[in-house]
């Protein structure tokens, strides 16, 4: 991790994904797409994978 980044974790106990946070402040424009940095990474155990979602709600 960065200095800078936010460890993932879960709001609520029966969550299924974890949220992610930018590991410094990004603007966008309406309709605008960035790569942004979140600071982290993952190493996974063979046959797992992860997804990056949009928040929900």
């Amino acid at each position: 991790m960065t200095p800078s980044a936010m460890a993932p974790h879960q709001a609520h106990p029966d969550d299924t994904g974890f949220d992610l946070y930018a590991d410094q402040t990004v603007y966008f424009a309406p309709f605008e797409t960035k790569r942004v940095s979140l600071g982290i990474s993952i190493q996974l155990t063979k046959g797992y994978s992860a997804e990056v979602r949009p928040r929900q709600g």
